[in-house]
Protein backbone atom coordinates (compact mmCIF):
# COMPACT_ATOMS: atom_id res chain seq x y z
CA UNK A 1 0.00 0.00 0.00
CA UNK A 2 1.43 3.28 -1.08
CA UNK A 3 1.16 6.21 2.40
CA UNK A 4 2.53 8.86 0.55
CA UNK A 5 1.15 12.08 0.74
CA UNK A 6 0.34 13.58 -2.67
CA UNK A 7 0.21 17.21 -2.99
CA UNK A 8 -3.26 19.28 -3.62
CA UNK A 9 -5.45 16.08 -1.60
CA UNK A 10 -9.10 16.35 -2.39
CA UNK A 11 -11.37 17.79 0.51
CA UNK A 12 -11.91 14.39 2.20
CA UNK A 13 -8.09 13.97 2.31
CA UNK A 14 -7.71 17.35 3.84
CA UNK A 15 -10.36 16.65 6.29
CA UNK A 16 -8.80 12.87 7.49
CA UNK A 17 -5.61 14.72 7.67
CA UNK A 18 -7.44 17.23 10.26
CA UNK A 19 -8.74 14.62 12.31
CA UNK A 20 -5.35 12.35 12.49
CA UNK A 21 -3.54 15.33 13.72
CA UNK A 22 -6.07 16.72 16.21
CA UNK A 23 -8.08 13.19 17.90
CA UNK A 24 -5.17 13.01 19.92
CA UNK A 25 -4.78 16.20 21.42
CA UNK A 26 -5.36 16.39 25.09
CA UNK A 27 -7.41 19.87 24.42
CA UNK A 28 -9.93 17.73 22.64
CA UNK A 29 -10.24 14.57 24.07
CA UNK A 30 -10.93 16.37 27.84
CA UNK A 31 -13.54 18.20 26.05
CA UNK A 32 -15.39 15.16 24.84
CA UNK A 33 -14.47 13.53 28.03
CA UNK A 34 -15.89 16.65 30.10
CA UNK A 35 -19.65 15.59 30.27
CA UNK A 36 -18.73 12.15 31.85
CA UNK A 37 -16.37 14.22 34.01
CA UNK A 38 -19.00 16.35 35.18
CA UNK A 39 -21.22 12.72 35.78
CA UNK A 40 -18.78 11.30 38.31
CA UNK A 41 -18.95 14.71 40.12
CA UNK A 42 -23.02 14.74 40.23
CA UNK A 43 -23.32 11.47 41.08
CA UNK A 44 -20.63 11.39 43.88
CA UNK A 45 -22.10 14.76 45.00
CA UNK A 46 -25.45 13.16 45.39
CA UNK A 47 -23.80 10.26 47.06
CA UNK A 48 -22.10 12.79 49.60
CA UNK A 49 -25.18 14.86 50.11
CA UNK A 50 -27.76 14.35 53.11
CA UNK A 51 -30.76 15.54 50.90
CA UNK A 52 -31.88 12.25 49.65
CA UNK A 53 -35.50 12.08 51.72
CA UNK A 54 -36.35 15.50 50.00
CA UNK A 55 -35.68 14.15 46.17
CA UNK A 56 -38.38 11.29 46.41
CA UNK A 57 -40.56 12.55 44.48
CA UNK A 58 -38.46 13.99 41.91
CA UNK A 59 -40.44 12.11 39.45
CA UNK A 60 -43.63 14.37 39.81
CA UNK A 61 -40.88 17.63 40.33
CA UNK A 62 -41.54 20.76 37.53
CA UNK A 63 -38.23 22.69 36.54
CA UNK A 64 -38.47 25.66 34.67
CA UNK A 65 -34.82 27.14 33.20
CA UNK A 66 -34.66 30.73 33.06
CA UNK A 67 -33.66 33.90 35.30
CA UNK A 68 -35.56 35.77 37.31
CA UNK A 69 -38.09 33.72 37.33
CA UNK A 70 -38.73 34.18 33.28
CA UNK A 71 -38.40 30.92 31.72
CA UNK A 72 -36.04 30.68 29.29
CA UNK A 73 -35.82 26.93 27.52
CA UNK A 74 -38.57 24.12 27.58
CA UNK A 75 -36.91 21.31 29.23
CA UNK A 76 -40.00 19.26 29.45
CA UNK A 77 -42.82 19.52 31.93
CA UNK A 78 -41.07 17.81 34.32
CA UNK A 79 -39.11 14.49 36.31
CA UNK A 80 -35.30 13.54 36.66
CA UNK A 81 -34.10 14.35 33.26
CA UNK A 82 -36.33 17.77 33.13
CA UNK A 83 -34.16 18.59 36.19
CA UNK A 84 -30.61 17.36 34.73
CA UNK A 85 -31.34 18.95 31.79
CA UNK A 86 -31.92 22.06 33.44
CA UNK A 87 -28.70 21.72 35.31
CA UNK A 88 -26.37 21.04 32.48
CA UNK A 89 -28.17 24.33 30.44
CA UNK A 90 -27.84 26.70 33.09
CA UNK A 91 -25.00 25.84 35.12
CA UNK A 92 -22.50 23.61 32.59
CA UNK A 93 -23.26 24.55 29.03
CA UNK A 94 -22.29 27.95 29.39
CA UNK A 95 -18.73 26.77 30.31
CA UNK A 96 -18.46 24.43 28.09
CA UNK A 97 -19.19 26.40 24.98
CA UNK A 98 -16.66 28.71 25.70
CA UNK A 99 -14.33 25.51 26.00
CA UNK A 100 -15.33 24.70 22.93
CA UNK A 101 -14.23 28.22 21.36
CA UNK A 102 -11.10 27.97 22.84
CA UNK A 103 -10.49 24.31 21.15
CA UNK A 104 -11.39 26.19 18.34
CA UNK A 105 -9.28 29.17 17.98
CA UNK A 106 -6.50 26.73 19.34
CA UNK A 107 -6.73 24.72 16.31
CA UNK A 108 -5.83 27.94 13.91
CA UNK A 109 -3.85 29.50 16.18
CA UNK A 110 -1.52 26.05 16.61
CA UNK A 111 -1.27 25.96 12.82
CA UNK A 112 1.01 29.11 13.12
CA UNK A 113 2.31 28.41 16.60
CA UNK A 114 4.11 25.25 15.06
CA UNK A 115 4.41 26.70 11.40
CA UNK A 116 2.40 23.79 10.06
CA UNK A 117 0.50 25.87 8.03
CA UNK A 118 2.94 26.54 5.33
CA UNK A 119 3.62 22.74 4.57
CA UNK A 120 -0.39 22.39 4.37
CA UNK A 121 -0.28 25.30 2.25
CA UNK A 122 2.25 23.84 -0.08
CA UNK A 123 0.55 20.45 -0.15
CA UNK A 124 -2.83 22.39 -0.63
CA UNK A 125 -3.06 25.16 -2.88
CA UNK A 126 -6.80 25.84 -2.75
CA UNK A 127 -7.23 27.90 0.66
CA UNK A 128 -10.77 27.45 0.70
CA UNK A 129 -10.01 23.59 0.98
CA UNK A 130 -7.33 24.53 3.67
CA UNK A 131 -10.56 26.07 5.83
CA UNK A 132 -13.60 23.71 4.63
CA UNK A 133 -11.51 20.75 6.29
CA UNK A 134 -11.07 22.96 9.59
CA UNK A 135 -14.79 23.50 9.51
CA UNK A 136 -15.61 20.14 8.87
CA UNK A 137 -13.20 19.03 11.87
CA UNK A 138 -14.32 21.57 14.02
CA UNK A 139 -18.11 20.23 13.47
CA UNK A 140 -16.92 16.56 13.88
CA UNK A 141 -15.81 17.63 16.90
CA UNK A 142 -19.12 19.28 18.68
CA UNK A 143 -21.09 16.75 17.38
CA UNK A 144 -18.62 14.36 19.30
CA UNK A 145 -19.46 16.80 22.17
CA UNK A 146 -23.01 17.04 21.91
CA UNK A 147 -23.01 13.22 21.79
CA UNK A 148 -21.29 12.80 24.99
CA UNK A 149 -23.32 15.61 26.60
CA UNK A 150 -26.77 13.57 25.78
CA UNK A 151 -25.21 10.29 27.11
CA UNK A 152 -24.16 12.08 30.19
CA UNK A 153 -27.11 13.32 31.13
CA UNK A 154 -29.26 10.07 30.26
CA UNK A 155 -26.93 8.46 32.34
CA UNK A 156 -26.93 11.14 35.31
CA UNK A 157 -30.77 11.20 34.78
CA UNK A 158 -31.08 7.20 35.38
CA UNK A 159 -29.19 7.63 38.14
CA UNK A 160 -31.30 9.88 40.26
CA UNK A 161 -34.39 8.01 39.13
CA UNK A 162 -32.96 5.02 40.55
CA UNK A 163 -30.80 6.44 43.65
CA UNK A 164 -33.63 9.02 44.49
CA UNK A 165 -36.75 7.35 43.80
CA UNK A 166 -35.90 3.67 43.41
CA UNK A 167 -37.55 2.57 40.04
CA UNK A 168 -36.39 3.21 36.09
CA UNK A 169 -39.36 3.22 34.71
CA UNK A 170 -39.39 6.41 32.34
CA UNK A 171 -42.44 8.07 33.07
CA UNK A 172 -44.73 10.19 30.29
CA UNK A 173 -42.59 13.35 31.61
CA UNK A 174 -39.58 11.47 30.97
CA UNK A 175 -40.39 10.77 27.54
CA UNK A 176 -41.42 14.29 26.92
CA UNK A 177 -38.52 15.62 28.44
CA UNK A 178 -36.08 13.61 26.42
CA UNK A 179 -37.29 14.63 23.29
CA UNK A 180 -37.36 18.45 24.09
CA UNK A 181 -33.76 17.95 25.82
CA UNK A 182 -31.91 16.61 22.93
CA UNK A 183 -33.50 19.08 20.25
CA UNK A 184 -32.51 21.90 23.06
CA UNK A 185 -29.16 20.90 23.26
CA UNK A 186 -29.07 20.23 19.37
CA UNK A 187 -30.04 23.75 18.69
CA UNK A 188 -27.33 25.11 21.66
CA UNK A 189 -24.41 23.13 19.89
CA UNK A 190 -25.16 24.62 16.71
CA UNK A 191 -25.11 28.27 17.89
CA UNK A 192 -22.02 27.28 19.78
CA UNK A 193 -20.85 25.87 16.05
CA UNK A 194 -21.99 29.38 14.05
CA UNK A 195 -19.58 31.13 16.79
CA UNK A 196 -17.09 29.04 16.48
CA UNK A 197 -17.04 29.97 12.49
CA UNK A 198 -16.80 33.36 13.48
CA UNK A 199 -13.65 33.09 16.14
CA UNK A 200 -11.88 30.75 14.08
CA UNK A 201 -12.05 33.57 11.13
CA UNK A 202 -10.62 36.03 13.67
CA UNK A 203 -7.94 33.29 14.64
CA UNK A 204 -6.73 33.59 11.02
CA UNK A 205 -5.97 36.92 11.13
CA UNK A 206 -5.00 37.63 14.94
CA UNK A 207 -2.80 34.72 15.29
CA UNK A 208 -3.85 34.78 18.54
CA UNK A 209 -6.41 32.58 20.66
CA UNK A 210 -6.11 36.08 23.46
CA UNK A 211 -6.45 38.02 19.79
CA UNK A 212 -9.15 36.19 18.69
CA UNK A 213 -11.38 36.13 21.71
CA UNK A 214 -11.03 39.76 22.23
CA UNK A 215 -12.34 40.49 19.31
CA UNK A 216 -15.46 38.11 19.61
CA UNK A 217 -16.52 39.24 23.26
CA UNK A 218 -16.56 42.89 22.18
CA UNK A 219 -18.49 41.85 19.23
CA UNK A 220 -20.60 39.19 20.69
CA UNK A 221 -21.60 41.91 23.65
CA UNK A 222 -21.78 44.67 21.94
CA UNK A 223 -24.43 42.07 20.11
CA UNK A 224 -26.15 40.82 22.52
CA UNK A 225 -27.16 44.56 23.94
CA UNK A 226 -28.55 45.66 20.96
CA UNK A 227 -30.57 42.62 20.65
CA UNK A 228 -32.13 42.45 24.13
CA UNK A 229 -32.22 46.27 23.88
CA UNK A 230 -34.33 45.97 20.61
CA UNK A 231 -36.49 42.92 21.49
CA UNK A 232 -37.27 45.15 24.72
CA UNK A 233 -38.23 48.05 22.67
CA UNK A 234 -40.14 45.91 20.50
CA UNK A 235 -42.40 44.25 22.85
CA UNK A 236 -42.81 47.33 24.73
CA UNK A 237 -44.08 49.96 22.53
CA UNK A 238 -44.77 52.32 25.45
CA UNK A 239 -41.13 52.67 25.91
CA UNK A 240 -40.81 55.09 23.20
CA UNK A 241 -43.34 57.01 24.77
CA UNK A 242 -41.20 58.69 27.67
CA UNK A 243 -37.40 58.22 26.01
CA UNK A 244 -36.21 61.30 24.81
CA UNK A 245 -32.87 62.84 23.44
CA UNK A 246 -30.11 60.00 23.15
CA UNK A 247 -32.09 57.08 24.49
CA UNK A 248 -34.62 57.54 22.12
CA UNK A 249 -32.44 57.48 19.72
CA UNK A 250 -30.71 54.18 20.98
CA UNK A 251 -34.08 52.63 21.24
CA UNK A 252 -35.22 53.63 18.23
CA UNK A 253 -31.79 52.51 16.48
CA UNK A 254 -31.88 49.21 18.60
CA UNK A 255 -35.30 48.08 17.41
CA UNK A 256 -34.32 48.80 13.54
CA UNK A 257 -31.25 46.60 14.19
CA UNK A 258 -33.19 43.90 16.02
CA UNK A 259 -33.73 41.59 12.81
CA UNK A 260 -30.11 42.02 11.83
CA UNK A 261 -28.44 40.49 15.11
CA UNK A 262 -27.58 36.81 14.95
CA UNK A 263 -27.98 36.33 18.09
CA UNK A 264 -31.54 37.44 17.25
CA UNK A 265 -32.05 35.00 15.00
CA UNK A 266 -30.49 32.18 17.73
CA UNK A 267 -32.82 33.52 20.50
CA UNK A 268 -35.94 32.73 18.07
CA UNK A 269 -35.05 29.46 17.13
CA UNK A 270 -33.50 28.24 21.05
CA UNK A 271 -35.56 30.32 23.59
CA UNK A 272 -39.22 30.40 24.39
CA UNK A 273 -41.70 32.69 22.52
CA UNK A 274 -42.53 34.79 25.96
CA UNK A 275 -38.78 35.32 26.50
CA UNK A 276 -38.69 39.14 26.93
CA UNK A 277 -34.96 38.62 24.41
CA UNK A 278 -37.44 37.32 22.16
CA UNK A 279 -40.11 39.24 19.49
CA UNK A 280 -42.57 36.02 19.37
CA UNK A 281 -43.65 37.89 15.64
CA UNK A 282 -40.44 37.26 13.86
CA UNK A 283 -41.07 34.29 12.07
CA UNK A 284 -38.74 30.71 13.10
CA UNK A 285 -37.90 30.16 8.99
CA UNK A 286 -36.67 33.60 8.72
CA UNK A 287 -34.35 33.14 11.81
CA UNK A 288 -33.32 29.62 10.38
CA UNK A 289 -32.56 31.46 6.53
CA UNK A 290 -30.57 34.33 8.69
CA UNK A 291 -28.60 31.83 10.82
CA UNK A 292 -27.46 29.80 7.19
CA UNK A 293 -26.54 33.18 5.87
CA UNK A 294 -24.54 33.88 8.79
CA UNK A 295 -22.36 30.60 8.63
CA UNK A 296 -21.70 31.65 5.21
CA UNK A 297 -20.11 34.82 5.57
CA UNK A 298 -18.12 33.88 8.83
CA UNK A 299 -17.15 31.06 6.49
CA UNK A 300 -16.31 33.36 3.26
CA UNK A 301 -14.81 36.19 6.32
CA UNK A 302 -12.01 33.35 7.07
CA UNK A 303 -11.22 32.92 3.30
CA UNK A 304 -11.12 36.57 2.74
CA UNK A 305 -8.41 36.68 5.50
CA UNK A 306 -6.61 33.81 4.88
CA UNK A 307 -6.59 33.64 1.71
CA UNK A 308 -4.96 37.09 1.57
CA UNK A 309 -2.78 36.39 4.23
CA UNK A 310 0.94 36.16 3.04
CA UNK A 311 1.43 32.66 5.23
CA UNK A 312 5.73 33.72 5.06
CA UNK A 313 5.23 36.16 7.82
Amino acid sequence: MNNTITANPNLWSQYRGEVFKWRKHRMFMLLVAAPFLLTAIIILGAFLSANRGSMSSLDNMSFASGEFGVPAYDLGRGGAFSFIASIYSSGFFGLYHIAILVACANCVFNEFNWRTIKMIASRQPSRTTIILAKVLFVFTLIVACYIALILSWILVSFFFKLYYTGALVLTENDFDSLSKGRLHFALRFLATFVWALLIMAVAYRTKSIVGAFLIYFAYNTIESFMSTFGATVLNNPQYTQYATGITRTLADMAAALYPVWLTTHLNRVTVLPQNPTVVASLSPDTSWIVICLYIVAFFGLAVLIFGNRDIKE
